[in-house]
């Protein structure tokens, strides 16, 4: 897996690997599997449906999945929706999902590319 591009997208690797005790296999494991999480196409669509609780759910999940992973931008991204979920504050909804989908995307590309050499 080529390092550089995921530290060049805005993933911590190194807090990653240590929250993986140093496991350098099985942290690149998970970051392989995190393109087949669910929890950002659920965000989406529970806020589509406007089913806040499902919404905050779905985001809850997808920040953590992201804190564990130290994919930085999209965990940060993923807070401040998660937070205004949480209130069920929703003028700010659509700017929220944007930032999380660019970070999202982000970290995905950086994923796919980053295993491409293997």
């Amino acid at each position: 897996m080529n390092i550089d591009i995921l530290k060049n997208a805005g993933i911590d690797y190194d807090s990653g690997y240590e929250r993986f005790s140093g496991l350098d296999a099985v942290y690149q494991k998970f970051l392989r599997m995190f393109p087949e999480d669910p929890s950002y196409n659920e965000t989406v669509e529970a806020i589509k449906n406007n089913n806040i609780e499902k919404a905050f759910s779905s985001a809850h999940t997808l920040k953590g999945t992201a804190g564990n992973l130290s994919l930085t931008e999209l965990y940060h991204a993923s807070s401040l929706l998660v937070e205004d979920l949480r209130v069920k504050r929703t003028e700010n909804l659509t700017k929220l999902l944007d930032n999380v989908t660019k970070a999202y995307e982000q970290a995905i590309k950086a994923i796919k590319e980053a295993s491409a050499d293997e």
